[in-house]
């Protein structure tokens, strides 16, 4: 069994990068597999690290609240604002590891970063895929599709 769950692990990773990596490539704008990804990701990071590298979203207020409640200054979110003209998309990390407010430069940064969690990411998912609404939502899109595939082929 263990043997199969790398198996459907790696699939779906194959599956979302290809996704992702053609997504940015062609567009370099946010897609819905980023934005599933990233609700999933953020639920990881709550759940088992005390949000401690969790992705804030500037235009989320539950985000900016968040940040303010953790000593984000306005003068943080002004610049922070400001930037996302030129030089950044709108999200960010901030916190224990991140002091002040550290943007993520593009979309494209932003599906890198979130690819590198993603065995840990789809481990976590198989195992706990009603833990939260994002999970369910990931296992629904690709997980449910990569077994159906294997069950044809009889590597189920």
């Amino acid at each position: 069994m263990k043997e199969i769950i790398k198996k459907l692990v790696a699939n779906v990773e194959v599956k979302i990068n290809e996704e992702i990596t053609s997504d940015l490539v062609m567009k370099a704008i946010k897609t819905d597999v980023l934005e599933l990804l990233l609700k999933a990701y953020n639920d990881y990071q709550e759940s088992y690290r005390d949000g401690v590298d969790y992705i804030f979203d500037i235009n989320n207020p539950e985000d900016l609240k968040c940040c303010i409640d953790g000593g984000m200054t306005a003068k943080d979110i002004a610049e922070f604002i400001n930037g996302c003209k030129d030089d950044h998309i709108q999200y960010f990390f901030f916190g224990v590891n991140h002091p002040t407010p550290k943007p993520i430069r593009s979309y494209i940064d932003l599906g890198d970063m979130l690819t590198n969690w993603l065995e840990i990411l789809l481990e976590d998912i198989i195992t706990y895929p009603c833990a939260h609404e994002s999970y369910k939502n990931v296992y629904y899109e690709y997980i449910t599709k990569e077994i159906e595939l294997l069950k044809d082929y009889n590597q189920w």
